[in-house]
């Protein structure tokens, strides 16, 4: 990425990243305190094989009016050498 962005970018991007790990700490223990107050519903909205429709150039997801298209061009082609 320091590559492709330059070394300005990337000190920026961990000075904002630092407030991000700090954000995942904090929910962290807020979980291991039994703090959170995540809500599942099972069984709600849940997909199985039979909604989901896949070939060589997409996936369609019943529900969904556009397929997810595979046939895309690398956007980092030049960081693969």
């Amino acid at each position: 990425l320091t590559k492709r962005h330059g070394a300005k970018a990337m000190q920026q991007y961990q000075k904002r990243n630092a407030e991000v790990q700090e954000q995942t700490a904090d929910y962290v223990s807020a979980t291991n305190r039994g703090d959170n107050r995540t809500i599942y519903k099972f069984d709600h909205n849940v997909l199985d094989a039979s909604a989901l429709e896949m070939n060589d150039h997409s996936i369609g997801i019943s529900g969904i009016t556009q397929a997810v298209n595979l046939d895309l061009t690398n956007p980092y082609a030049d960081m693969c050498d």
